[in-house]
């Protein structure tokens, strides 16, 4: 279960939630959703099985996100195409020194480096940091990773968010990959008041902001008909959905906090 931190900072935006969603809510079994735009992509995204309860029938909305956590979903994107949710990840076989062959997790995180969404987040020794909370800008280059396919060749940045340099110094935060999210309208980033345009490239991220991020993914993964071989109608989300608000972000995260995922192989 992912551990909760102690805010160090809090960005306020005044739009706080992705303003998505279909026009009728479905009805959840989740005893704690949190009664807003969040609950319709949460049933959306738990209904294709990419996410699940946190446990019992508890969703956890505002509990934050960890690397660990986030293999598992991305696999489970990754391969809904081939196998929908009964994907299964093979026998793990001891890639990462901080991931024990006997953990739950552990045959999810190497197929997530053998797909090459991963690069872990230290090369000598290979450690993948399954236990750190997830950052936004962590977040950035596994979703588009997940989206584009390993090939892809991320656009180069152009500085479009006051508060992620362009070029990126040492990779980090990786602005490409930031910049291409946001052009791809998986984000809105999480400031954008007509003066300013910010990422939070440090911030946390929620559960229920990673619903709603998965379920944009998919939407550009496998709701286009013109790709038959990967097309899946079950996955697509409502079209005429109003455009997503600046996402709020109330955890900023000091370096120790995250894994600072590694942009190359």
């Amino acid at each position: 279960m992912p551990m909760q931190l102690k805010p160090t900072a809090a960005i306020i935006v005044f739009a706080t939630v992705l303003a998505m969603g279909p026009s009728v809510a479905t009805p959840t079994d989740f005893e704690d959703m949190p009664g807003d735009n969040f609950d319709a992509v949460i049933d959306h995204i738990t209904d294709l099985g990419i996410m699940e309860a946190c446990h019992g029938s508890f969703f956890c909305p505002h509990e934050l996100v960890t690397r660990e956590d986030m293999a598992v979903w991305l696999e489970r994107v990754e391969h809904y195409h081939e196998a929908g949710v009964g994907y299964s990840p093979p026998a793990p076989t001891g890639v990462f020194e901080d991931v024990p062959i006997r953990s739950c997790v552990a045959s999810w995180i190497e197929a997530l480096f053998a797909d090459g969404i991963t690069a872990g987040c230290e090369k000598d020794p290979p450690l993948y940091c399954p236990e750190k909370i997830l950052s936004r800008a962590e977040m950035a280059v596994f979703l588009i990773r997940v989206q584009e396919g390993a090939e892809y060749e991320v656009p180069p940045c152009s500085g479009i968010f006051d508060d992620v340099s362009c070029p990126p110094v040492n990779d980090w935060p990786p602005a490409d990959y930031i910049e291409d999210l946001y052009n791809k309208g998986v984000t809105a980033g999480c400031v954008d008041n007509g003066e300013e345009l910010r990422f939070c490239p440090r911030g946390a991220v929620t559960r229920e902001q990673m619903a709603a991020f998965l379920t944009e993914v998919m939407n550009n993964k496998y709701c286009d008909p013109t790709n038959p071989d990967e097309y899946h109608p079950e996955t697509c989300w409502n079209p005429s959905a109003p455009e997503q608000a600046p996402e709020e972000v109330s955890v900023t995260l000091d370096d120790d906090d995250f894994g600072h995922e590694l942009v190359g192989r």
